[in-house]
């Protein structure tokens, strides 16, 4: 009567399976906030958007299509005032879409720009910018 599903007991296979499904829940998130006008959202509910966006950002299996809506999403969020740049820049969101910048896709690079020049006013931002010119400087120099 019952027909019993066997799934293997394998963790491997239920960690890449969660994963899976956290990048998509995280996606449609950013599709949401693409067209949607964060000032209509709560604060609480735009500070929980930040660290799902910036997973997206992070994660090296993540399409070129779904970096992109997360970008676009993040600029949208970001454009709402200082708490939303202090959430992005604690949960390290500065230094993954800085990566982003350099991406091989000219929409990603495009929107990873655009995301953070609504932080421009940032003292994480700046601060992190300032240590990549000093970098710079100490390798041309040697």
């Amino acid at each position: 009567m019952f027909s019993i599903l066997y799934v293997p007991h394998n963790n491997d296979f239920f960690s890449s399976l969660q994963k899976a499904v956290r990048l998509e829940a995280a996606h449609a998130v950013a599709k949401m906030l693409i067209t949607t006008n964060p000032n209509l959202l709560s604060e609480h509910q735009r500070l929980g958007s930040i660290k799902p966006l910036i997973a997206i950002c992070k994660d090296a299996t993540a399409s070129n299509l779904q970096q992109f809506e997360a970008l676009l999403a993040l600029t949208n969020v970001l454009s709402c005032g200082p708490s939303e740049h202090e959430k992005f820049a604690a949960e390290k969101g500065v230094q993954a879409v800085h990566y982003l910048i350099f991406s091989e896709h000219w929409m990603v690079r495009r929107a990873a720009t655009e995301a953070l020049c609504n932080m421009a006013s940032n003292e994480h931002l700046l601060q992190v910018l300032f240590l990549i010119v000093i970098f710079i400087s100490l390798q041309t120099c040697m």
